[in-house]
């Protein structure tokens, strides 16, 4: 078993801190920051489970551009960003390590050659297969061992945050979710 550090910088340090150690921000109450907290620490061990689970070397965005690309190879760089939620010129940056890595090759689209797209190689075909054989253990070891009126509750309840999150950036000029 891999020994991952405590995903908050100070596990024990409680100032400034309400019930169960989140910080408290006035005008919010300490249960929803609670969650938030805990929704934010969920992230960032994911992160860090991902991360460690793969080749060395491998941070989880360029986790995420291997099983994209696995599922949507030769796509542009610009619908890359639109995916994975970066912007064009850090996708740019991460494709290039991938590709001096072997890991993906680009090349010019054939119908406008203005369009760069990336393609995924063998070698990170390979990756992308471990990659998903450790997630789904982790899946099957994590959420896959709560009793199934749990996961459904919990899948209705993120579903419903997500949906008042796009609702929230829809209402605030943010674009779509």
């Amino acid at each position: 078993m891999r020994d991952f550090p405590h995903p908050h910088p100070h596990p024990h340090r409680h100032d400034c801190a309400g019930e169960g150690g989140a910080p408290q921000i006035e005008g919010l109450d300490p249960l929803s920051m609670q969650v938030f907290h805990e929704l934010k620490r969920h992230g960032h061990i994911q992160r860090q489970i991902m991360t460690r689970g793969v080749s060395t070397g491998f941070s989880f965005p360029r986790v995420a551009c291997l099983r994209t690309l696995a599922h949507a190879d030769g796509i542009s760089q610009r619908d890359l960003a639109e995916m994975l939620h970066l912007s064009r010129p850090t996708v740019t940056t991460l494709l290039q390590g991938l590709e001096d890595d072997g890991y993906i090759e680009r090349r010019a689209d054939e119908k406008d050659r203005r369009v760069t797209r990336a393609f995924i190689t063998e070698r990170g075909r390979e990756v992308n297969a471990e990659g998903r054989e450790f997630f789904t253990r982790q899946l099957n070891a994590t959420i896959g061992t709560m009793s199934e009126d749990d996961r459904s509750e919990l899948a209705r309840l993120l579903k419903q945050l997500n949906d008042l999150g796009a609702q929230f950036m829809n209402e605030n000029g943010e674009g779509n979710a």
